[in-house]
């Protein structure tokens, strides 16, 4: 495991408006096979717990650009860039914090450790405050399937208002047959079952069959299907499953380990 110190280098890739002091400049040891490109990947806020699902906040990089948001309910991503050591992101709602810090700074990046070629542990340097110790992120990795998995329902964009079913599970499947992948769900009152294409980072379901039964969840189980037919791409990240259409977020789930 290869580790990159902070030192002067850091300090001197930010901008200040100040007049820096004489330093001697040591260089960090260069770690090579490393991929500054973090597309691809979940980068999950380390010192923090929410009360919303998941309890962590973080942010995807997805590899055409887009960037997604994980748990930040009154903002939308849109871009993230790269160029050299620097990380630009932007956004079509609101402008995020994480530890006081507004998202929409230029951020060096500072990796601090290593994991088969690829950083694991990261920080984000702001552009015009480089005294602070930076955000720091860890990569998101996926700890289940997502084929063959039992998914629950943890949140739904746009039914807060919406009365839920009570004591019931709502969730979904998705197995493998002979036409390909499909998807198995239940909404609240019905169930429904129709055809997934997954690939990198795509997630979208095709036209869903249901059972025509009636019943006084039928508000929310439109929304329920409304926002599963909509959705194009996914993030995993440990347990967890986030679906997006585009860069909005929809609906999440978290997985059901049966003993």
């Amino acid at each position: 495991m290869c580790v990159l110190a902070f030192s002067a280098i850091a300090l001197i890739a930010c901008k200040s408006t100040e007049t820096p002091e004489s330093v001697s400049i040591t260089p960090p040891p260069v770690s090579e096979g490393i991929d500054i490109n973090l597309g691809g990947f979940a980068w999950i806020f380390e010192f923090e717990e929410t009360a919303r699902f998941p309890g962590y906040r973080g942010i995807f990089l997805s590899k055409d650009g887009r960037l997604l948001l994980i748990n930040f309910p009154n903002e939308i991503g849109d871009k993230w860039e790269i160029q050299g050591n620097w990380l630009s992101l932007s956004f079509l709602q609101g402008a995020p914090e994480l530890m006081d810090i507004p998202l929409t700074n230029n951020f060096f990046i500072l990796v601090d450790d290593v994991e088969d070629g690829f950083p694991k542990h990261i920080r984000l340097i702001p552009e015009y405050h480089c005294d602070t110790m930076g955000i720091s992120l860890i990569r998101g990795t996926a700890e289940v399937d997502l084929v063959g998995n039992y998914w629950l329902l943890k949140t739904l964009v746009g039914a807060e208002d919406v009365n839920w079913p009570i004591d019931t599970d709502i969730h979904m499947i998705l197995l493998p047959g002979e036409n390909g992948l499909s998807i198995l769900s239940y909404g609240g009152v019905n169930r429904f079952r129709g055809s997934i294409e997954l690939g990198d980072e795509l997630f979208k379901v095709g036209p869903l069959a249901s059972t025509l039964m009636n019943g006084p969840y039928l508000d929310f189980e439109n929304y329920y299907v409304s926002g599963l037919t909509s959705v194009n791409s996914y993030i995993q990240v440990d347990f967890n499953l986030f679906l997006y259409s585009d860069t909005m977020p929809v609906v999440a789930f978290r997985a059901h380990i049966f003993d």
